[in-house]
């Protein structure tokens, strides 16, 4: 994973981190990942759980599982979904 986050955080275009999240992870992976995001967002605007399940297609386990990630109280520069802020424009 350090590897991983290493190559990511060199990536200065959006263009270039598009080709690269494609030539690593398939189209299904890279959803999924965006609708976590998206369900992390929704949960810190306090959404219900059907509203978050119905916007991402995320099962009911899967929003809870995010859920209480971001709940857990902060170890070690550990950041949960919802801390994620977004400071280029997106990608798909």
């Amino acid at each position: 994973m350090n590897r991983l986050g290493r190559a990511i955080m060199i990536i200065e275009t959006p263009n270039v981190m598009r080709d690269f999240l494609e030539d690593i992870f398939t189209e299904k992976e890279l959803l999924l990942c965006a609708n976590k995001l998206k369900a992390a967002d929704l949960l810190k605007q306090l959404a219900p759980y059907y509203i978050v399940e119905q916007e991402t297609g995320l099962s009911s386990a899967t929003v809870a599982k995010i859920s209480k990630k971001n709940e857990r109280p902060k170890k070690r520069n550990k950041r949960s979904y919802a801390d994620i802020k977004s400071t280029r424009p997106p990608l798909f």
